[in-house]
């Protein structure tokens, strides 16, 4: 990445003939990159007033009674209205409506519930539990044999999909779905379906086909006159021009989604659109403009909370500002977007772990409830039998004549108890069998995750060692091309000067050092111990070179790192191999990894 901008740095210096400003403002962008971290950005959510559809649907709810079916279809209806304004409120109303569906045995309420809580999750970036939702709620569909619902809730998974980027099965469900709306006749899905399926298109770059697809859904809702549907056709027409650098063709499409957004208050729509305006007049040129949609559609987005479209807009906002040569502004456009989109790909990933750790403790607990309620079983059927043993003996005492038959009647009584009582003995050891399979699968779990952060771990640490080498190289670069430069003019001197000072400044090799090993004992935390304790007589300078053989780096990577040139690292290796005794034979990498067990050396 680096690497990349620097060419890209000193492409635009020839292009300006040298220009001495030029060159002092591109360089110190890059430094800045490289040097400063800014705070992330605070998010704040202001829902800023319902539509008029919701204020009808919730003056219609206050009519109904919680017990009415009725009252479930309005609390789900405005889930669904809700979820493109502000998603977490359309989960809760989502979620009211299960419970009181599942009070009063409303089965087609709690199948369009588990629709609108996946549909929420999906629009939070929670892909794992929206996708558990909505495959329930489909089942449910299914078991009422609603066609329509169950077709439903398969685009809704497709969408999932989509954002995935899981193309091929997301146009698998768009077509399952697709089929039906057909078969229903049910046009207004018909064309919502379309759409989709052209937005997959457009992703794959088959851009024929995604036109095709969305011209068929534009004039569908054309004629059902679903403003949500022709604002949604028209951005992603947009969006297929404008990937096709046909900007006066996008601007137009985009322009139209943007006046159906807001006259509907769509308005992560209107942010969509602000920020595909923004992109598509950067590639006319006309920054002004773009700088105008951005802004407004990043307020929107702050105030929406949606981190998602936020992200982008500070994306194209930098791409705007450096355009104008304002490299500060620029930057910190950069900072915003760089920390924004960590903080995104965070919070998808926490939501996947406590989901995870949601459903395991759910399974933990029902079995653990499944074996409460057989113990109270079995303790109410003990307490049965002491009664029933009671009143035979009293009536045996007080019916002498009968005696004969109160003792058959209690025989049986005796078996059939004991009958119960093994049958409840048989269930529990069953139960307990099952919350042991449990335990061991948790357990299983556990190691896996165990395992998956130590691959993130490795990961991270190659990630790491890369751009320690890349940074050691740009910097190296970045001291070459200041020495070409020899301007005349005595200030120009001086800030020459002053950008070598930062250049050299830059190359903390301890606190580097110590950085890398931090990392690099966070995955093999013996190695070090290992190797000084079988060799005490390697110095600080081999022990590094060892761990970066240990990871398997090229030598001009471990120059880069190194800070030497690769036949120094040649002579360095030859030497090493020298120090621990190696044959000819021997792999050095592989001798090397037999110090990462806990039980080397015992």
């Amino acid at each position: 990445m680096f690497s990349s901008y620097l060419n890209n740095t000193l492409s635009t210096v020839r292009k300006n003939g040298r220009n001495f400003k030029s060159v002092v403002l591109c360089l110190s962008f890059l430094l800045g990159s490289i040097l400063w971290v800014a705070p992330r950005p605070t998010m704040a959510y202001v829902l800023q007033g319902p539509s008029e559809k919701i204020d009808s649907l919730h003056s219609l709810l206050m009519r109904y009674d919680e017990t009415d079916e009725a009252y479930v279809d309005l609390l789900n209806q405005l889930g669904f209205e809700y979820w493109t304004v502000s998603a977490s409120q359309a989960e809760e109303y989502g979620r009211t409506a299960l419970e009181v569906a599942d009070s009063i045995e409303y089965a087609e309420g709690a199948a369009f519930a588990y629709r609108v809580m996946g549909v929420a999750h999906w629009a939070r970036g929670s892909y794992s539990q929206g996708l558990s939702l909505l495959f329930e709620g489909r089942d449910r569909y299914l078991a009422l044999a609603d066609t329509l619902g169950m077709a439903n809730c398969t685009m809704n998974i497709a969408l999932i999909y989509t954002d995935q980027r899981d193309y091929a099965r997301a146009l698998d469900y768009l077509a399952h779905a697709l089929e039906a709306f057909e078969a229903l006749d049910a046009r207004d899905r018909v064309a919502t379906t379309l759409t989709k399926m052209g937005s997959v298109y457009t992703e794959q770059g088959q851009y024929e086909k995604a036109f095709s697809e969305l011209m068929r859904a534009l004039q569908l809702h054309e004629k059902g006159q679903f403003l949500y549907g022709i604002a949604e056709v028209n951005n992603r027409v947009a969006l297929l021009f404008e990937r096709q650098d046909e900007h006066t063709l996008a601007l137009e499409y985009a322009e139209r989604s943007l006046v159906l957004s807001e006259q509907i208050g769509d308005k992560e729509g209107t942010a969509n659109n602000l920020e595909l305006l923004g992109k598509i007049l950067l590639g006319r040129g006309e920054y002004a403009k773009a700088k105008d949609y951005l802004l407004k559609g990043e307020q929107i987005a702050l105030e929406l909370g949606a981190n998602k479209v936020l992200r982008d807009i500070y994306h194209v906002l930098r791409d705007v500002f450096f355009e104008e040569q304002n490299y500060p502004q620029a930057y910190g456009y950069f900072v915003k977007y760089t920390n924004l989109k960590d903080e995104v790909f965070n919070e998808e990933v926490s939501i996947q772990m406590a989901n995870l750790q949601t459903e395991r403790e759910l399974a933990v607990q029902q079995k653990e409830l499944d074996v409460t309620r057989m113990e109270r079983d079995m303790s109410t059927a003990s307490a049965q039998y002491s009664q029933t043993l009671q009143i035979v003996f009293g009536v045996g005492l007080l019916l002498v004549v009968t005696f004969s038959i109160l003792v058959i009647l209690f025989l049986r009584v005796q078996l059939r108890r004991k009958q119960t009582l093994l049958v409840k003995n048989a269930e529990l050891s069953q139960t307990k069998a099952s919350l042991q399979t449990v335990e061991l699968e948790n357990a299983q779990l556990k190691a896996s995750e165990l395992q998956r952060e130590l691959d993130y771990k490795n990961r991270e640490l190659t990630a790491y060692t890369l751009n320690f080498a890349q940074k050691n190289q740009l910097i190296e670069d970045l001291r070459d091309q200041l020495a070409q430069l020899q301007p005349s003019d005595a200030n120009q001197q001086k800030q020459v000067k002053q950008l070598r000072s930062m250049v050299n400044n830059t190359r903390n090799v301890d606190r580097d050092w110590e950085d890398f090993r931090l990392h690099f004992e966070n995955v093999h935390p013996h190695f070090f111990r290992q190797l000084k304790a079988a060799h005490p007589d390697l110095s600080n300078g081999e022990q590094k070179l060892c761990s970066l053989i240990r990871l398997n780096l090229s030598m001009k990577e471990t120059a880069a790192i190194l800070g030497i040139s690769p036949n120094s690292v040649k002579t360095a290796r030859y030497r090493l191999r020298n120090k621990l005794k190696l044959e000819t034979q021997d792999n050095l990498m592989d001798y090397l990894m037999q110090y990462d067990s806990e039980t080397v050396g015992m």
